[in-house]
């Protein structure tokens, strides 16, 4: 919780460093005022950067090259085994992106940003789970991101539909947290 602080912002190059103890939410706090974000629909707002670094976080998408924070990542600072502090980048980098604690414990992190936009997120419920596998590609295929729930013993499922809307729109649901509270206003 004292690791929690944005050390550095780069409006022109569209970075940020961040000690690995702050918030997704908190960081996403600070980028809406820039106008900019983390290219990531999670729900899992309340984890800190270093967590999401060291778990693999990601959302889900087809329409982006990727969805996972660790590929936003141009650099890190880790405290090795041996007490030594290293800044990774490159090939060290890729080497530990998602490091699942095992390289040392991350203590900063710069990730690349972009232009912010907002998502809209749509729940639906089915009645009905016949060709779901095919429901699901569908889903996937026409859909920013997605969230399918599935509960076979009783033969229903619910999808949570998140799709690109201009940064105008109404509501706080920006790409980098998905707010499924909005829906109710839409």
């Amino acid at each position: 919780k004292n690791m929690n602080n944005l050390l550095r912002f780069d409006a022109v190059a569209k970075t940020v460093t961040v000690q690995a103890g702050m918030r997704f939410n908190d960081l996403n706090e600070f980028l809406r005022a820039q106008q900019l974000s983390v290219n990531m629909v999670t729900e899992l707002a309340t984890f800190t950067i270093g967590g999401m670094l060291g778990s693999g976080t990601h959302g889900s998408t087809l329409q982006k090259p990727s969805n996972m924070i660790a590929d936003y990542v141009t650099e890190l600072k880790i405290v090795d085994g041996l007490g030594d502090v290293r800044d990774l980048t490159g090939e060290q980098l890729n080497a530990a992106r998602v490091n699942l604690g095992v390289l040392g414990v991350v203590v900063e992190v710069t990730i690349q940003l972009e232009d912010a936009f907002k998502v809209r997120a749509d729940v639906n419920g089915y009645r009905d789970d016949s060709n779901l596998e095919n429901v699901i590609l569908d889903i996937a295929r026409n859909n920013y991101s997605a969230n399918v729930a599935w509960f076979p013993g009783i033969g229903r499922y619910t999808t949570t539909t998140y799709n690109e809307v201009p940064l105008e729109t109404e509501g706080n649901a920006y790409n980098a947290q998905a707010d499924v509270s909005d829906i109710q206003e839409y």
